[in-house]
């Protein structure tokens, strides 16, 4: 074992070093393909290394959960299954707004599917780096630059980080509480939301439960392949969205609670797991910190953008606030949050979906939830999978909605909330598992408890069911502005789209770009004509998508013919949208 250990090391280290070779020598603007493969290829040899530390230690393989039976597989499966129906039911239609982050995403993304591809690791849109985008156009490889593809991402995204929190919470509170808490998240509108959307924010949220259920993989027997795998994921994750940059927090506190119910042994382990677990992040993310050398100000603009009490945003703070005492600004910023859990609801136009964080039929087995995992560490139980893991993911909520709420303008901010919405519904979980392991002991009482646990999780995900969709589908329908859009995406031969004044056209908005690329867009007054448009220099034999208040007359001239028209009602409650009559006119066939 010693042996491969001594094979493995000067071979790790030779790729390593090369990959840091390739970035300092060769950025990869100009050679994309060999600096991804030597950052792969790093990435495989370092996992070696610790493997075969691992084996020459003579550190055993990881015995920290049970084994998994079939029931619980069959469970586990059916349950992602429903999660899947969740997440991929009416997917281009609902959400039916656009919102420009989403779009915006699309639009880097798209960028990765031609010739030449956009600098790897390297930022884009506002700060955020590539690799994100990139990880968001693979679904688009198959299902085209279209509404599907982009929002495939979010899909597969968001299963992963269900599927990871399921690993993780089944370590740290066993069993019955990760499939609890799967069942939850399976129907969460906010979980669905994020899973059914092109943001990438859920990248880092993915990201963020195997870092977690890694790093603990690695206490429990000091395996170095395990802290390595828990630093390739934090390098990763870096470098998807700005909100896995709390992550560092949430370990520091994991150490902090582990040390206190650990010896002078445990101590070692853990100062070396850290230390591992470091070395891996600095490798995987070293390829972005070179970019970041050579342009400091990309790394925190975006923090500064949102940060509170930075100086850029006291006018904003003083008008929403009207004080810029910073007790009074972060009292307010509290209760403004704690509207967001009861009875308020979420208005940030990121999410889409304005409800309670917390679903109504959960809100006092949550509150009962953290009472029990703060009772219980002050009380630890020997039967605790991992000591004090519980409470580190209750610190996860408080930490991640104290930087991405409280000190974040407007809160919630919810592409950093989005971190921790994996394990957000864990407190409700837990109280749960403790009400269905009351009635143990005895039958009734076992049967009374499992019946009142199931009719819970039931009615939950129906009542989540018809809040969420039926929300999106009758009120957030989204406006002209996304409709027009939608419909060159439907009838791609669509070659042109002219919007009849006076309703506005927002051609400029990022769904145009993202959906209807390459087509002409003019903006019309009156009952224009093709030929009108034509006398701009525009071509008449292209076929058009006319759009015009309700009402108004169009009559295209003798060279078009109207292929197919129609109507757009929209909804009085949703004052961003616009009723609208359509027309889709082409040259004349019969002629």
């Amino acid at each position: 074992m010693k042996s491969a250990f001594s094979a493995t090391l000067p071979l790790s280290v030779l790729f390593t070093a090369s990959l840091f070779g390739t970035l300092l020598w060769c950025p990869d603007a100009d050679r994309w393909d060999l600096v991804f493969w030597c950052w792969v290829t790093a990435l495989a040899c370092l996992l070696w290394l610790a493997r075969s530390a691992d084996l020459a230690a003579g550190r055993a393989g990881d015995e920290g959960s049970p084994p998994w039976t079939r029931g619980e597989a069959v469970l586990f499966s059916a349950l992602m299954l429903v999660a899947v129906g969740f997440r991929i039911h009416d997917l281009e239609v609902l959400p039916g707004r656009l919102h420009n982050d989403e779009m915006t995403c699309g639009i880097e993304a798209r960028r990765f599917l031609s010739e030449p591809r956009p600098p790897l690791f390297r930022t884009g849109w506002y700060g955020c780096p590539n690799l994100a985008f990139f990880l968001t156009s693979l679904p688009m490889i198959f299902a085209g630059p279209s509404l599907v593809g982009l929002r495939s991402a979010g899909v597969a995204a968001g299963l992963l980080s269900l599927a990871g929190a399921y690993l993780l919470v089944r370590r740290v509170a066993g069993v019955p509480a990760a499939m609890i808490l799967l069942a939850l998240n399976a129907t969460h509108p906010w979980a669905v939301h994020l899973g059914r959307t092109g943001l990438i924010y859920v990248q880092a949220a993915a990201a963020g439960v195997f870092i977690l259920y890694f790093f603990y993989r690695a206490l429990r027997g000091g395996s170095w392949f395990w802290a390595t795998c828990a630093g390739i994921a934090f390098g990763v994750g870096f470098q998807t969205y700005f909100s896995i940059r709390l992550m560092p927090f949430i370990l520091v506190a994991a150490a902090f609670v582990w040390s206190l119910g650990s010896g002078p042994i445990g101590r070692r382990r853990l100062a070396e797991v850290l230390c591992v677990t470091a070395f891996g992040a600095l490798v995987a993310v070293s390829p972005l910190l070179v970019h970041y050398s050579t342009a400091p100000s990309s790394f925190g603009n975006r923090t500064r953008d949102v940060f509170l009490l930075s100086e850029k945003n006291e006018s904003h703070v003083l008008e929403a606030v009207g004080s810029l005492d910073p007790a009074a600004v972060l009292g307010e910023q509290l209760l403004r949050t704690g509207r967001f859990f009861y009875p308020g609801k979420d208005s940030s136009a990121q999410f889409g979906f304005e409800r309670s964080f917390v679903p109504p039929p959960l809100w006092f087995p949550y509150a009962a939830g953290v009472a029990l995992i703060l009772i219980r560490f002050l009380r630890p139980r020997k039967d605790e999978p991992v000591s004090g893991g519980s409470l580190t993911l209750l610190a996860w909520i408080v930490l991640t909605f104290l930087a991405g709420a409280v000190l974040t303008i407007d809160p919630p901010f919810s592409p950093r909330l989005s971190l921790m919405q994996p394990v957000f519904l864990f407190p409700a979980a837990v109280f749960l598992t403790w009400l269905w392991d009351l009635g143990k002991k005895r039958r009734l009482a076992s049967l009374l408890a499992s019946s009142a646990v199931a009719a819970a999780i039931l009615w939950t995900g129906v009542v989540n069911a018809r809040d969420y969709f039926e929300f999106h589908r009758i009120v957030a329908v989204g406006g002209k502005r996304d409709q027009l859009p939608r419909m060159v995406q439907k009838y791609p031969f669509i070659q042109g789209v002219l919007s009849l004044g006076p309703l506005p056209a927002d051609f400029d908005y990022q769904s145009y770009t993202m959906l209807a690329p390459g087509r002409l867009l003019v903006e019309g007054t009156g009952a224009a004509s093709i030929r009108q448009v034509a006398e701009r220099g525009r071509s008449p034999a292209l076929i058009w998508l006319v759009a015009a208040s309700p009402g108004t007359e169009f009559h295209p001239d003798g060279e078009m013919s109207v292929i197919t028209s129609g109507s757009y009602e929209a909804l009085a409650e949703f004052p961003e949208s616009f009723s609208f009559d359509y027309w889709i006119v082409g040259p004349r066939t019969d002629r």
